[in-house]
């Protein structure tokens, strides 16, 4: 059995961990939100990064804040952007199979 150190961050995609042939998650169709109207008339920006499950059947389950953008009306319309997003899952051995992907969101006042 092999062991792996307990201080070693899990930062990989599970997909990308395992052994064997594996493919990463893929987005299949994107939801660009608009900018929220309240953050733009006091003009703030900022970046979100998100962490989101891909089920098998390649719709995002839980969806977690991994860097704050600073404004929460930010964060929470990347959040409900990204639920709105559909991926072609990770496969391991040809079988579908969840995994993480990290998905960055940019909001700047042109």
């Amino acid at each position: 059995k092999k062991t792996r150190p307990d201080n070693k961050p899990r930062t990989v995609p599970r997909a990308t961990r395992a052994k064997g042939p594996s493919n990463p998650a893929r987005v299949l169709r994107r939801y660009e939100p608009g900018y929220p109207e309240s953050a733009r008339r006091d003009k703030v920006e900022g970046r979100v990064m998100l962490d989101v499950q891909i089920n098998s059947n390649g719709r995002v389950g839980s969806v977690r804040v991994l860097s704050s953008s600073g404004s929460p009306v930010l964060d929470s319309t990347a959040i409900s952007a990204v639920k709105r997003w559909s991926f072609s899952p990770a496969r391991k051995d040809g079988r579908p199979v969840s995994s993480q992907v990290r998905v960055p969101f940019r909001f700047s006042i042109r």
